[in-house]
């Protein structure tokens, strides 16, 4: 049996974009690039394309060896991946394509490219892309795909969420449920200055409605995901810069790591002298 069915296979594919014994000829995308098919195969994977070959009125149409069906809207590259899982039930999915192909799933009617779609999502996710996947699969209600990058998000939330630029392009809903997960780690600092850029970028954006758009007041909610305790010397000096914790609060976690790291710390150390600066404006 499983011969047999390599042998179908194997015979598909040597019938895929050829033109012998093909009956159709899609002219697609602007450069009008030509996918030979056959009208039998195509209508029994795809339901959009079986009602317009057998449920309207061809004969009309001019006898001849091709039936010419123009696809000026969709490009080349995803119809000829569209093609192939209709042939062979599988497509090279990528970063590039995945979405395109998920719009052809919906648009042909066909379920199965949309589950293939939905399993190949967590293969085109990478550090410097899922972020914004997930935005545009909560903008299209793409539920599952959400949950999956989500989950890809907490595992690699490190990696993610690296550097202070790769927040700055979302939403403040996608932000807030990013910081909410219950398995996210990022450095402190690190999540600290990416929450920085985040909130000046929106200052930026709406200075132009209201001057009330303060960092503080863009950041509330937020402030509460950074973790003092596990700051260090510098970094909580660093964020004393900002005026957006009190001095009582970096006081606190400054005697808090001053007294885990007592034994090594002498009289006179930048450490010490934080926090005597912070107990003095106390």
């Amino acid at each position: 049996m499983e011969e047999d069915q390599w042998d179908l296979e194997k015979d598909l594919s040597q019938c895929l974009n050829k033109s012998k014994y093909a009956d159709l000829r899609f002219v697609v995308g602007k450069d009008k690039d030509i996918f030979y098919a056959h009208k039998l195969l195509v209508s029994i994977s795809c339901p959009y394309w079986r009602k317009v070959f057998y449920f309207k009125d061809w004969q009309s149409v001019r006898r001849s060896k091709f039936i010419d069906v123009l696809v000026p809207e969709i490009e080349s590259n995803l119809f000829c991946q569209f093609l192939e899982f209709v042939y062979l039930r599988k497509a090279n999915i990528t970063h590039e394509n995945i979405f395109g192909l998920q719009e052809l799933s919906v648009k042909y009617e066909m379920p199965e490219l949309d589950e293939y779609c939905s399993k190949s999502v967590y293969s085109c996710l990478s550090f410097h892309n899922c972020l914004n996947f997930y935005e545009k699969t909560k903008l299209l209600g793409l539920v599952k795909w959400s949950e999956t990058i989500l989950k890809y998000i907490e595992k690699n939330s490190a990696s993610v969420i690296n550097n202070q630029n790769c927040l700055v392009s979302l939403k403040k809903e996608t932000v807030h449920e990013i910081l909410s997960l219950q398995k996210l780690y990022v450095p402190e600092i690190v999540l600290f200055r990416s929450l920085i850029n985040w909130a000046k970028n929106n200052q930026q954006t709406n200075s132009k409605h209201s001057q009330e758009f303060t960092l503080k007041r863009i950041l509330r909610g937020f402030l509460q995901h950074i973790r003092l305790d596990l700051l260090d010397f510098p970094d909580i000096q660093e964020i004393r810069n900002y005026d957006l914790f009190s001095d009582q609060e970096l006081f606190r976690t400054a005697i808090g790591l001053a007294k885990k790291n007592s034994f090594q710390l002498p009289t006179k150390t930048r450490a010490n002298n934080l926090i005597l600066t912070l107990d003095h404006n106390k």
